[in-house]
């Protein structure tokens, strides 16, 4: 690939590539869906994995067409592309539903780290919540609304998909860039972000049980109001 079109300049492959050396530790799968009209974005974001999987030979990148991998689409639950999984075949229930830009980028490489070492790094009070989810055998589900100039966007996701990490099986964290996913936005009245919505699945559907959170939630007050959730 060119250097003219590679969408990550020498200064930050070199940074992220001694990122990756020294704190990856196991292999991170990125699987890329595309194929339902979100070209532009479809093609920004096989081209962000791609130069990510020359950086670290523990990075590899999948990269499937909605209208042939049907059965996956129904497995992961995709409903929008681009949809960007993070290591679902270990379980982990992490996605972007959008182009990680802007600032969403430094979240996105936060979770391929912590997802590679395997460690949330909640506190010990989120760790209860965690593992009150587990216990309980709930699915949970936040999605965070997003837009890429907001520069608090990045640490409402990395906080919820910590919670998939520790509750790795039982806790969605999904990254929803609201300009990419109006019809979702305006179905959950998105007006500032970042915009969390947690659900709860019942009958094998996601429903929302809190919608109203809006603004950077500290970790502690973040785990209360999911628990709160649960209720």
């Amino acid at each position: 690939m060119a250097n003219e079109h590679r969408l990550l300049d020498d200064k930050t492959r070199r940074t992220l590539t001694e990122r990756f050396q020294n704190d990856l530790e196991e292999e991170v799968h990125l699987i890329l869906f595309k194929g339902l009209g979100n070209e532009e974005y479809e093609n920004w974001c096989e081209r962000l994995l791609m130069e990510l999987e020359e950086l670290s030979e523990k990075i590899t990148t999948s990269v499937y067409n909605v209208l042939e991998k049907t059965d996956l689409v129904e497995k992961y639950e995709i409903i929008s592309t681009p949809t960007i999984l993070i290591s679902p075949e270990k379980g982990y229930k992490i996605r972007c539903a959008g182009s990680p830009m802007g600032y969403e980028a430094w979240s996105f490489i936060e979770t391929i780290v912590a997802v590679s070492r395997g460690e949330s790094g909640l506190g010990s009070k989120a760790k209860e919540v965690a593992r009150e989810i587990v216990n309980r055998g709930i699915q949970v589900k936040a999605s965070v609304f997003v837009t890429p100039s907001c520069p608090y966007c990045p640490q409402q996701v990395l906080a919820a998909n910590k919670f998939a990490i520790e509750a790795k099986g039982f806790f969605t964290a999904e990254c929803v860039e609201a300009q990419e996913n109006i019809g979702l936005a305006t179905k959950f009245n998105v007006s500032g972000v970042p915009h969390t919505v947690i659900f709860v699945k019942e009958n094998d559907e996601w429903v929302p049980k809190r919608d109203d959170l809006i603004g950077l939630r500290p970790e502690e007050i973040f785990a209360e109001e999911i628990l709160e959730a649960l209720e």
